[in-house]
């Protein structure tokens, strides 16, 4: 098992303990998280000792594949290769199934680093290439999918305790208002990056309905905007030059008196969310389509946020002058500087996957210019509808300054079939959006699922370690990162756009 047994069975304590599990209705990702570590940890004690020895044969059989393809030249590669077939081998000689997870461990951080000297391996043929990722996708994908057993159960979000009384002993002091009253209070399901609540206020001197969106103590990712007080300045950024962001009211990195992640508070706006982060909840209409596409292109043509001039790693001046394909290269490249840095689940898969994306990325024609502010996480999930309009775009946390091909490729990975794409890019180019070839598209689109992949192995050391007591990461391993591995897989494997 992937996941530390301790750490699965200390959460499902914390999860338990917590006030309410039984009867709030609002709690059920609680329980859906809670049913999938117990499914893993009952797969463990069902299958024990044999289960790994059967996920060790798995992978022998996988790695001798990979030797056997490479070139005669590669004989260092070679004997790592070997080296993780022996230390699986004689991991196996265990009796204690612990030793021999950790065998597991280690094995796959070896195999991680195998896969990443692919990529020097000089005489190896590109379609030899393909292949080889190809398979470590579909063992990975297999091997997560398989370890909990039977009927998984699908995630979405808990919540650091927070309540009302909290709340409003906060705004009563910020704002000196001691009759002001938190009339509601909702915590918001949704996605793994930030903590989200739902409120009004009645007082005197601050009064509406507002949302709170915070950093877990220990933010799950340091790149891009993951950071709140990143995410701020950017929403203010785009905000103030008229672009359907947010209205970011204050950043908070003190709040003494919520003790917690930093945060930041912003007026809701109208409308809600037209779909989930796999798919809208209907087919998109042609007026909207046109809507979508309007906006897109305005984001685009948004004039240079000189105020973030180095705010991030990604958003600065010297990427903002860079040829647009430099600025993409440097963009992938930090992913991988970071994978490379930073504790992680090792994901062998992921690893390939990444590096084919460095190795293939397309030409950018002289036309596009220079890079522009990227959302990264363009779709209907993200996006506000309200009266048939698309009032906000939410969750600028993965924004970046690089190729606009990759927002189009966030609504072709978002929307699917469920949006008349000639339409869209029609009505993109006419809204002022550049001319974009297809190649860049569908190129973006395996960058989406690879980068989701990597966010979810990046962000699994906070739990593992204890830095995050949330159980709704236990099903990131099993679910999410094996359905990013595969529709990468899929789009590599069908190589053109379709």
């Amino acid at each position: 098992m992937l996941l530390p047994a301790d750490r699965l069975l200390q959460l499902l304590q914390i999860e338990f303990a917590r006030p309410g599990v039984a009867s709030d209705a609002g709690d059920v990702s609680s329980r859906q998280s809670s049913a999938m570590a117990l499914q893993l940890l009952a797969q463990r004690e069902r299958a024990g000792i044999k289960a790994v020895h059967q996920q060790f044969e798995r992978l022998i059989s996988v790695l001798t594949t990979l030797s056997s393809r490479l070139p005669a030249s590669a004989t260092a590669l070679r004997q790592s290769i070997n080296d993780a077939i022996n230390a699986l081998r004689a991991g196996s000689q265990s009796t204690s199934l612990t030793d021999i997870e950790a065998t597991w461990w280690r094995v796959l951080q070896q195999v991680e680093t195998i896969t990443a000297q692919l990529r020097d391996v000089q005489g190896l043929d590109a379609t030899i290439r393909t292949q080889l990722i190809d398979m470590l996708a579909a063992w990975e994908s297999d091997d997560l999918v398989g370890q909990p057993g039977p009927a998984a159960s699908s995630p979405a979000t808990t919540t650091e305790p927070l309540g009302d009384a909290s709340l409003a002993a906060y705004l009563r002091d910020r704002f000196a208002d001691p009759g002001l009253q938190v009339t509601s209070f909702r915590p918001l399901p949704g996605g793994f990056g930030k903590l989200t609540y739902l409120f009004d206020v009645a007082g005197d001197k601050f009064s509406g309905s507002f949302v709170m969106r915070r950093d877990f103590m220990h933010p799950l990712l340091g790149n891009d905007c993951h950071c709140i007080d990143k995410e701020f300045e950017v929403i203010r950024a785009v905000h103030d030059r008229g672009f359907p962001a947010p209205e970011a009211l204050w950043l908070d990195t003190e709040h003494r008196l919520l003790p917690g992640g930093d945060f930041i508070v912003m007026r809701r706006s109208p409308g809600v969310s037209g779909g989930t982060v796999l798919k809208p909840s209907a087919m998109v209409a042609d007026d909207m389509v046109e809507k979508l596409a309007v906006s897109l292109a305005g984001l685009h043509a948004l004039p240079p946020l000189t105020e973030l001039s180095a705010l991030t790693e990604s958003i600065n001046q010297q990427r903002g002058a860079m040829p647009l394909g430099d600025c993409v290269k440097a963009y992938l490249g930090d992913w991988r500087q970071m994978l490379m840095r930073t504790s992680h689940l090792p994901s062998p898969a992921t690893m390939s996957q990444l590096d084919w994306v460095l190795d293939n990325v397309p030409a950018m024609p002289g036309m596009s210019g220079k890079p522009v502010l990227v959302h990264g996480d363009v779709g209907f999930h993200n996006f506000l509808i309200d009266d048939g309009q698309l009032t906000t775009l939410l969750d600028w946390e993965f924004a970046h300054l690089g190729d606009p091909a990759e927002d189009l490729a966030s609504i072709r990975n978002n929307m699917g079939d469920t949006l008349d794409w000639k339409h869209f890019i029609a009505s993109y180019q006419k809204a002022g959006g550049a001319e974009i070839d297809m190649s860049r598209v569908h190129f973006f689109q395996v960058w989406g699922h690879v980068r989701n992949a990597l966010a979810s192995i990046l962000s699994a050391p906070v739990f593992i370690e204890g830095r995050v007591d949330d159980i709704k990461f236990v099903v990131t391993p099993h679910i999410y990162v094996p359905m990013f591995i595969r529709s990468a897989q899929a789009l590599i494997n069908a190589g053109k756009f379709e």
